[in-house]
């Protein structure tokens, strides 16, 4: 029997508590061994778009949240309602940032910020303006009139998703669930002419986190099995992502990036998707989003 020996560089990522994390990203490579053990990583697990692929528009829904804010509740509800009325077209991230999402003795103690969020929450000025509040594809940026209410985001979903797509986005991931590892190919097709400079974000949610959560509407307001969906965990690619494309974009043309990283073991992989979105670096509008779980 033949052995295969690998030759690995293993990064060994020490973590302090068990939720906030500041995310490591690299460009993708052989896979390393899982925490430093010198083992391979031969199990995973690949995911990617399957049958006819249909290109439409999709949109991205930014929810800027925080546990002990009582009024947040319902725009989660809000995001729920308009994916329900809009399947697979609209993709959420709900971003804990802000007053309202620092931790708070003795109940809200677990701390869902990311690096990520507070540095969108703070250069898009959303917190500051109150919660609950969002963007939807960040539009209107530079007009100022980019956060929108949640009683808003229906209507502006809908205005975004009658027009035309712009670009495609397909994901593949492949999960190494023998250290942790996730491979995420990304590749973006121009399906109008542009012009100008574009980016892609590639970042990490998760679904189904059970911890407690302020809600005016019930009674106590200490809601301690609140399920938190769309929870913005980091990012692949840092906080403003890749350049992409700069200049001339011609129909057809196409761009493709690939990352890794290595996932906390805090994290439910089994509940994690790979959200990626190329924006206009510019004005910051989102051209197209796309999601894919990274364990189907």
């Amino acid at each position: 029997m033949k052995k295969l020996f690998y030759l690995l560089a293993a990064s060994i990522i020490t973590m302090q508590g068990c939720d906030k994390i500041e995310m490591p990203y690299r460009q993708v490579g052989a896979p390393t061994g899982g925490g430093g053990s010198g083992l391979a990583c031969p199990d995973s697990t690949v995911v990617e778009e399957t049958g006819v692929i249909t290109k439409v528009r999709k949109v991205l829904l930014e929810d800027y949240t925080g546990h002990t804010c009582g009024n947040c509740p319902k725009a989660a509800v809000k995001l729920h309602e308009i994916q329900v009325a809009n399947p697979e077209k609209v993709v959420g991230i709900a971003i804990h940032a802000g007053s309202f999402a620092q931790v708070s003795s003795p109940k809200y103690t677990t701390d869902f910020q990311s690096t990520e969020g507070t540095a969108w929450d703070v250069f898009f000025g959303i917190s500051n303006a109150g919660n609950p509040n969002g963007m939807i594809n960040r539009i209107d940026k530079p007009a100022g009139q980019h956060i929108k209410y949640h009683d808003t985001w229906a209507a502006s979903v809908s205005a975004a998703l009658a027009i035309a797509p712009d670009a495609h986005i397909h994901i593949r991931n492949t999960y190494f669930t023998d250290c942790r590892i996730l491979k995420t190919h990304i590749s973006n097709e121009y399906l109008t002419a542009q012009n100008g400079t574009y980016k892609l974000s590639v970042v990490i949610v998760e679904n189904g986190i059970v911890d407690y959560q302020k809600d005016y509407s019930v009674f106590p307001d200490a809601v301690p099995n609140y399920v938190f969906d769309h929870v913005l965990r980091g990012s692949m690619n840092g906080t403003w992502g890749d350049d992409i494309a700069t200049g001339a974009i011609a129909v057809g043309a196409t761009q493709t990036k690939d990352y890794e990283l290595t996932l906390p073991t805090t994290w439910n992989v089994a509940n994690c998707k790979v959200v990626a979105f190329v924006y206009n670096a510019t004005t910051y509008e989102v051209m197209q989003a796309e999601e894919l779980k990274i364990i189907p």
